[in-house]
């Protein structure tokens, strides 16, 4: 799906780094989740069920470090966690 909201961004070339490396894509999830970028979150969890979060946020530890992603679900035991 293709967006015409913002401008095309050269940079990006379908290299598989660009999709997931590492940890930077949890931290691209979540500034994106910060920003209001994201509307809803959806995959697996730790069971394989799959789930679908709704107007995810960020929850933080008092040191203000992301915890958890929460939202609004139907069906979900819990929320999807970062840790």
């Amino acid at each position: 799906m293709l967006s015409t909201y913002k401008p095309f961004n050269p940079t990006v070339n379908g290299d598989p780094k660009q999709v997931c490396e590492g940890k930077a894509w949890v931290d691209d999830l979540v500034n994106k989740i910060s920003a209001g970028s994201i509307l809803s979150i959806m995959g697996p969890d730790l069971k394989g069920e799959l789930t679908h979060i709704f107007t995810p946020n960020i929850k933080r530890s008092f040191e203000g470090t992301p915890v958890e992603i929460a939202g609004n679900a139907i069906d979900v035991k819990g929320d999807f966690s970062l840790r």
